[in-house]
């Protein structure tokens, strides 16, 4: 991570995924764009742990992320849930 800043966000991230709170993956699904690859990264986890109609078509948009370890990702989670 490049900047203190980056680092920030990947730490609200993480925290967002080991919530118990029920807003908790809401807030975290929205950080789907961020500019730090492992903030998406942790986004694409939190879509792993739900299977809603929802969660799968933002896993599909994942599946085009920018960079390959989110893509490989996201695929991984998708697969799971289409080839059931």
């Amino acid at each position: 991570m490049s900047s203190p800043k980056n680092f920030t966000r990947f730490r609200v991230a993480s925290s967002l995924l080991e919530s118990r709170h029920p807003k908790a993956l809401e807030l975290l699904f929205e950080m789907r764009n961020d500019e730090e690859p492992f903030v998406r990264l942790i986004v694409v986890q939190g879509l792993g742990k739900i299977e809603t109609d929802e969660s799968t078509s933002l896993l599909r948009e994942m599946l085009k992320d920018e960079v390959a370890l989110v893509r490989k990702e996201a695929k991984i989670y998708f697969d799971k849930r289409v080839l059931k």
